[in-house]
């Protein structure tokens, strides 16, 4: 029985699969078809230079990206990259990341006590894993970042420009959204 694969490897076109998506280790999707539309991969990412990934960094299995469907074109924008291994449940870099970068954080708050501190980086991590936690956790963000809002945006302006203060402010409020 012949197969015309073509540059789909391995990959039969009358079959449903996912091709594999390629990610800098901050998080940003730089190609959901890797192995269809290897034209598109690139070994560093355009938007902050890191490398690129198309594995879990811990078993070696695919990052899953654009779901390709026997005789159907779907269209749309990109599924986010997901945030943890479906195969061995470890966390991606971009994850891991972003976890540190909220702990850090929570360190610079002042306006907390030790306790509150601790509570909040025990948060940080039912934030980034969708469970029955999340919406609590969501909501314990929110009122630290109310709370210590108004510090860090005075320590950024003195510190860093308007555009990363805004980044900064636009990307705690999807954290919370999330």
């Amino acid at each position: 029985m012949f197969h015309d694969w073509g540059r789909f490897g391995d990959k039969p076109r009358d079959k449903s699969w996912y091709d594999t998506a390629q990610v800098c280790i901050n998080g940003h999707l730089i190609n959901e078809m890797s192995v269809s539309s290897p034209d598109h991969n690139r070994p560093f990412c355009p938007k902050c230079g890191c490398q690129t990934i198309t594995k879990c960094v811990d078993c070696q299995t695919d990052i899953p990206g654009f779901y390709h469907v026997s005789g159907v074109f779907v269209g749309g924008p990109p599924e986010p990259p997901p945030a943890f291994c479906g195969n061995c449940g470890h966390a991606f870099p971009w994850t891991e990341r972003r976890l540190t970068a909220a702990r850090a954080m929570t360190e610079d708050l002042d306006r907390l006590t030790e306790e509150e501190r601790r509570e909040l980086q025990e948060t940080i991590e039912d934030l980034v894993r969708d469970t029955p936690m999340t919406q609590v956790s969501a909501g314990r963000f929110q009122e630290a970042r109310r709370e210590g809002w108004n510090w860090c945006r005075e320590r950024a302006a003195g510190h860093l420009s308007g555009r990363y203060e805004r980044h900064c402010k636009e990307s705690a409020h999807r954290h919370v959204r999330s």
